[in-house]
């Protein structure tokens, strides 16, 4: 199968599922071009470093100051096929809202390939935005939104017509989780184009643990990965941390792994509470090493809060987790829940609130290493059932197929990746 993917950042070290599924396309012998609107420098999945997946990227202007960058670009297709180009500017103005996106759409529809692929795959509804002239662009082709939630805090939100119209430019809809699907109709798609397909990992990256420990030294570590910022909630877990009782605190050891706006305000607190020998901030970490924390750990801790239109979706770092061997106390919120192991729901609690969250860490300092170990092992067969990338790529495509079976289309072929 021919695959045109989009993402709104590629590459992107903050979001590895990208790298995860695009590398598994290309092995299972789908033929694949990526575009995105940016990208960040950071580590990336060793598929995609073996893959070159970077070097398979080309990037499309996200607004009117990237124009003149790429302008010798759009000037030497426009001058390889005239008539071509023309007929692309009006395909493409013709779905446009206004003399302005119909300049971008063009722009953008001039930097992909003449040449329609078997579906076009787009991540985020931000990037689905920019795209809305796909359909146009590609009669017949299928057009499918990944809908990872809602905006993170700080990044404006679109006005509803807008979304609204987003989900309408598209014929599937994939979605993580029941929770997200269900924002998804809220905010205006229609129920009938969406899949629940979670995002997998490669498993090959958490090999079956031969001697994991649990209570080391007789401490229980505790493990928060993810943005340092309002919406994860780790001020709430520092201060569960600082209402249990002198003794259980001497029993935990709390790492915090990642960066953000909140971190100052976390080290203060750490520091004016005495907190120094339980609570590091370690900061951003290798791949590696953070592969090393999740084995390392005894629980996730995940107190994440919902911030505007964001919440929690399957919140990747608790899947890491558990096929680490890991146990996972998380808040209910979002789609954490039903992407968390049943025999772990035990440990959830209520959202902003340290007095639940400091109840969950006393019943796990109650837990002795071999209740742990069965726990931990039973948490990482469920999700190894669930979340193989190869699984969650067939459904996808499975799913592109029958739309196309059900249009008359052929079966697309597949080709070198």
């Amino acid at each position: 199968m021919l695959i045109y993917a989009f993402a709104e950042l590629y590459p992107s070290p903050f979001k590895p599922y990208h790298d995860v599924q695009f590398a598994a396309f290309c092995e299972a012998g789908h033929t694949l071009r990526i575009f995105s609107f940016g990208g960040h420098r950071g580590e990336l999945h060793p598929g995609a470093q073996r893959l070159r997946l970077v070097e398979r990227t080309r990037s499309l202007p996200a607004t009117l100051k990237n124009l003149p960058a790429l302008a010798p670009e759009l000037l030497a297709a426009v001058l390889a096929s005239p008539a071509g180009a023309l007929r692309t500017a009006r395909t493409v103005s013709a779905v446009s809202r206004s003399a302005k996106d119909s300049l971008m759409a063009t722009a953008r529809a001039l930097r992909l390939p003449a040449a329609p692929p078997d579906l076009c795959l787009v991540h985020g509804l931000l990037a689905q935005l920019q795209l809305g002239f796909l359909k146009a662009l590609y009669p017949g082709v299928p057009v499918a939104l990944y809908y990872h939630g809602g905006e993170l805090p700080g990044i404006p939100v679109p006005h509803p017509e807008r979304v609204a119209a987003a989900f309408a430019s598209v014929d599937l809809v994939f979605t993580n989780t029941r929770s997200s699907r269900q924002n998804a109709i809220e905010r205006g798609c229609e129920a009938a184009k969406i899949v629940v397909s979670p995002v997998g990992f490669d498993l090959r990256d958490f090999p079956e643990p031969r001697s994991r420990g649990y209570r080391r030294d007789g401490l229980l570590r505790l493990l928060s990965v993810g943005r340092l910022s309002e919406e994860k909630g780790t001020l709430f877990a520092l201060q569960a941390l600082q209402a249990l009782g002198a003794r259980a605190r001497a029993g935990i050891r709390y790492r915090i792994v990642g960066d953000g706006p909140e971190a100052g305000r976390l080290r203060r607190f750490v520091r004016e509470r005495s907190l120094e020998g339980i609570v590091q901030l370690a900061g951003v970490i290798s791949n590696a090493g953070l592969h090393q924390e999740y084995s390392s750990a005894d629980v996730l801790l995940l107190p994440s809060a919902k911030r505007g239109t964001w919440e929690e979706n399957q919140a990747c770092v608790v899947q890491a987790a558990m096929l680490s061997g890991a146990l996972v106390a998380a808040s209910r919120t979002g789609g954490v829940a039903e992407s968390t192991a049943p025999c772990l729901q035990r440990f959830s609690f209520a959202p902003e609130d340290p007095a639940a969250i400091a109840s969950v860490l006393e019943e796990l300092c109650g837990l002795d290493e071999a209740a742990m170990a069965a726990l931990g092992a039973e948490a990482r067969r469920w999700t190894a059932q669930r979340y193989d990338i190869d699984e969650a790529n067939r459904h996808l495509l499975e799913t592109v197929v029958a739309l196309r079976a059900a249009r008359g289309a052929p079966s697309p072929g597949a080709g070198p990746g």
